[in-house]
């Protein structure tokens, strides 16, 4: 009888992890819609040497393709850099990029990234003549390149929605892209990640990665691609700090969410492409990244190339083998 006790508690205990952590796999992966490692990032300096070497390490970890390269502003005044301040700098970067052979077409620059979302965010009067200070800069060196803008939808003033676990104000992005010179700036990216600390718990996509901002923002600019930044999380937390776990089933719950959003995106007529982070970072922030869960991310890249989305992963250690998720 203790016997059949057992089995039965073990069968009910099998089931309700086997409820708990799996999901449905999903559309089967169209790898030729799958890219890795094309983003890549940089920084820009003020003096020249920095400029120099920044360039050297951006050209060493070019990816054998066009690539989308971030560039992080590091001591930059953006006023200053708007009037020109530091050109003699960006132009020795860009000239060493240029004698590589490296930066030209296909290649899309995207300037001061999530900027607005910067612990004291510059005004967005100082963001935008910046950006198309860089963006002249650039494509006068690169007319075949493209240029991008990428503003997080967590701003310096909050987020969009009231998620359930806490009150944010509503906010926009149009401030950071009126003025933006149309001509030039032609790529929208729209980032957002959950935040899971012993404080917040945002995991609500329509709150971390809401579609209609990113609409908006993309009339604003008059273009007609919205390129959305994200991913889940398998342990939130830095090193030193308190971590939080989610499981294979809460991360997916949070795709769902993300689908949702990129597909109100696509309903209003953009053209949609999906850039999934797939890094360990849990040093510093989270670990984004799916190893050993290959399941996982074959059933996030397969929901969005199943409806004709370009993905691309950014897996910058190797750790994903594309052929795995076919």
């Amino acid at each position: 009888m203790l016997l059949l006790a057992a089995l039965v508690l073990a069968v009910i205990v099998f089931v309700f992890y086997a409820f708990q952590y799996t999901k449905p796999a999903g559309p089967a992966v169209n790898l030729s819609l799958v890219d890795k490692e094309k983003m890549v990032f940089t920084a820009i300096y003020p003096g020249v040497k920095q400029n120099n070497l920044a360039a050297i390490d951006l050209v060493h970890k070019w990816p054998r393709q066009p690539a989308m390269v971030i560039v992080e502003p590091n001591g930059i005044n953006l006023t200053e850099f708007a009037r020109g301040g530091n050109d003699l700098a960006l132009r020795a970067m860009l000239d060493y990029v240029s004698e590589q052979g490296l930066g030209g077409s296909g290649t899309i620059w995207v300037p001061f990234s999530e900027y607005n979302d910067f612990p004291g965010s510059p005004n967005p009067k100082e963001f935008v003549p910046a950006v198309n200070h860089f963006a002249a800069v650039a494509k006068a060196e690169f007319p075949g390149s493209k240029i991008g803008v990428l503003l997080d939808c967590r701003s310096n003033l909050g987020y969009r929605d009231i998620n359930l676990s806490g009150s944010y104000g509503t906010v926009s992005l149009v401030p950071y892209i009126d003025g933006l010179d149309n001509n030039n700036v032609t790529v929208l990216f729209f980032q957002g990640f959950p935040r899971v600390t012993p404080e917040e718990n945002v995991t609500r996509a329509v709150t971390f990665l809401n579609a209609d901002e990113a609409v908006e923002a993309a009339k604003g600019l008059g273009v007609g691609e919205i390129r959305f930044v994200t991913g889940t999380a398998s342990v939130y937390g830095a090193d030193g700090s308190k971590k939080i776990r989610h499981t294979p089933a809460e991360r997916s719950e949070i795709i769902d969410d993300i689908e949702d959003q990129v597909s109100v995106a696509r309903q209003a007529g953009y053209n949609v492409k999906l850039v999934i982070f797939a890094e360990n970072k849990s040093r510093t922030q989270a670990d984004w990244s799916y190893g050993g869960n290959t399941a996982l991310l074959r059933r996030f890249a397969g929901g969005a190339t199943s409806s004709g989305i370009e993905v691309t992963l950014f897996d910058p250690k190797g750790e994903i083998e594309l052929s795995s998720l076919a």
